[in-house]
């Protein structure tokens, strides 16, 4: 569902919240509540792909969709108390505006607040 949303340029902006997307992948059915925008709760992680200075790269499944994404997650304390949010900052930017097939698209971004 999400590849021929990006087809057609797209976005999940087009459904009210509360609207059902459903996708098949293959043969098992998913179907679930979108709410926009997109937000952490809306992937089910799956597995560790690898773990950097900054940030834990995980496997994650979308749960409307049934797509697999790579999710960058990074602790924001660490990056903000290093100063390392210019970085940050300058990797979302640039990924948000290239297209190449040697680099990775990103989809979505997003910051979520852990629960006190």
């Amino acid at each position: 569902m999400d590849v021929l949303l990006q087809a057609l340029s797209r976005s999940c902006a087009v459904l009210a919240d509360g609207d059902g997307l459903e996708g098949v992948v293959a043969g098992k059915r998913y179907a679930e509540q979108v709410a926009c925008p997109v937000s952490a709760e809306h992937f089910r992680l799956l597995k560790v792909i690898g773990k950097g200075g900054y940030s834990t790269v995980v496997q994650g499944r979308k749960r409307d969709t049934g797509g697999l994404f790579a999710l960058k997650i990074m602790n924001k304390r660490q990056i903000l108390k290093e100063d390392k949010a210019s970085q940050v900052l300058t990797e979302l930017r640039i990924l948000s505006r290239v297209q190449h097939p040697f680099v990775i698209s990103l989809h979505h971004a997003f910051q979520s607040v852990p629960p006190s």
